[in-house]
């Protein structure tokens, strides 16, 4: 069945969780997301917080879904010769590489768009491409108190608080997917792609703008009001992690999902929070790693026996 976003193919460079939350978005949206991973290691985040050693980790699984993996060695020259070929056939490259990363490896913006014109080259950033930090990293804690987030969290007589919901990395993530698909529509227009940037710290400062009004309203720095909002009279539950799991709403809603992985089992995860009616999301378990390098290299054009060069070579 026809999907959203059904004959976009993106090549997903992306590790830990803000790029890959972006990617597992378009592809729940119906995107062919190729997630692009080092041969015999892969995305750090298949190894973060696992619970058990045979497996992925729940933390992988969380991001992943819904995606194909081809294992490539970037440094390699056959390697890259492996990946210039798959860019060609791709609307959207996906990274959050440290700065400079992909520039070394000869895949600049401009090297790209030599190849594929129509191409939208999407990089989430700690603090962009550009401006006095562009060249510090960032993650999730760093997001949030750079962005602002983190001095108006706590209670008044306490100190700034990290919250847990992930503004800094999954609210980059979504906000690099709206920068996607906008430049893909404008692509419709023009016939051409262009570069998507999203800064970890602009992501967060955007989902602060009411104590940023506030700030300018009163003249002075937001105090912290912990549970305090101001009317008093809306209300609802406050549920626990493990009553959002067994929430019949939520269940209802597809928002909680079972999936079956071919290693793990039967496990729940988060679906598609975005429902649209001619487009509807089956959430998919994770990929095993390199798990469809030979399906995406046959569909590159490349035969059985050249595979297996690239397979003896540890090219893939």
């Amino acid at each position: 069945m026809s999907r959203a976003l059904t004959g976009i193919r993106v090549v997903d460079l992306t590790n830990n969780q803000a790029g890959p939350s972006c990617g597992q978005m378009l592809a729940w949206l119906g995107a062919d997301v190729i997630k692009v991973e080092e041969p015999g290691k892969g995305d750090a985040a298949r190894d973060t917080l696992k619970d058990r050693p045979d497996a992925d980790s729940l933390f992988f699984l969380s991001f992943n879904g819904n995606k194909r993996s081809l294992t490539l060695n970037l440094k390699s020259p056959k390697g890259k010769d492996v990946f210039r070929a798959l860019l060609k056939t791709g609307d959207v490259l996906l990274e959050n590489f440290g700065p400079g990363v992909l520039d070394r490896l000869g895949f600049d913006y401009p090297t790209v768009r030599q190849l594929n014109p129509r191409l939208v080259y999407a990089s989430i950033k700690g603090f962009g491409s550009y401006g006095p930090y562009h060249e510090y990293k960032s993650y999730e804690p760093i997001a949030q108190a750079m962005g602002g987030a983190m001095s108006v969290t706590g209670f008044p007589d306490g100190p700034p608080t990290y919250m847990w919901p992930s503004i800094g990395d999954s609210g980059t993530g979504m906000h690099c997917v709206i920068g996607i698909l906008a430049a893909l529509m404008q692509r419709q227009a023009t016939g051409e792609g262009q570069q998507v940037e999203i800064s970890m710290q602009d992501a967060v400062v955007n989902l602060i703008r009411v104590s940023l009004r506030d700030h300018q309203r009163f003249g002075k720095p937001m105090e912290r009001t912990g549970n305090q909002l101001g009317a008093g009279v809306p209300c609802g539950a406050c549920l626990d992690t493990g009553e959002v799991l067994t929430d019949p709403h939520l269940q209802a809603r597809d928002m909680i999902v079972g999936v079956e992985h071919p290693v793990r089992g039967r496990y729940v995860t988060v679906g598609n929070p975005i429902k649209l009616s001619a487009s509807p999301t089956t959430i998919t378990p994770a990929p095993l790693l390199g798990q469809h390098r030979h399906e995406v290299l046959k569909e590159l054009g490349y035969s059985d026996t050249e595979i297996r060069a690239l397979e003896a070579e540890r090219t893939i």
